[in-house]
C-alpha cells in the first residue's frame, strides 16, 4: 500500500537526519519503526489505541506528530539501543 504524506519542515529534517546518520535505511523503515513505537506507547499509556477523529486530515496528523516529536525521538533512540544490545548479545 502506498501512502503519500506531507511532513512539516521540522519532521522532514528529523527524518533526513535519522537516515543520514544511518539509523534507518529508508523513510519507510523509519516510519514503520515510529508508528510501531507510537502504537506501543498508546497501548501502554491507556491500554488501548489512540482514537483519532473519524476523518483525520494530514494536517492534524502532522500536528500530532510535531507535538510528540521529542518523545518520538527518545523512543526511537531507546529502540535503537535495544536492537544493538540484542544483536551484541546474540553474537556472544
Amino acid at each position: 500500500m502506498i501512502h503519500q504524506i506531507k511532513l512539516t519542515p521540522k519532521l522532514e529534517h528529523f527524518v533526513n537526519e535519522m537516515i543520514e546518520r544511518g539509523r534507518y535505511g529508508s523513510v519507510d523503515e523509519l516510519m514503520e519503526a515510529a508508528l510501531e513505537l507510537l502504537q506501543e506507547q498508546e497501548r501502554s499509556n491507556s491500554g488501548r489505541l489512540v482514537e483519532l477523529p473519524n476523518n483525520p486530515s494530514l494536517s492534524s496528523l502532522n500536528t500530532f506528530m510535531d507535538d510528540n516529536l521529542q518523545d518520538l525521538m527518545a523512543m526511537l533512540d531507546a529502540k535503537e539501543v535495544e536492537k544493538k544490545d540484542e544483536k551484541q548479545n546474540g553474537e556472544r
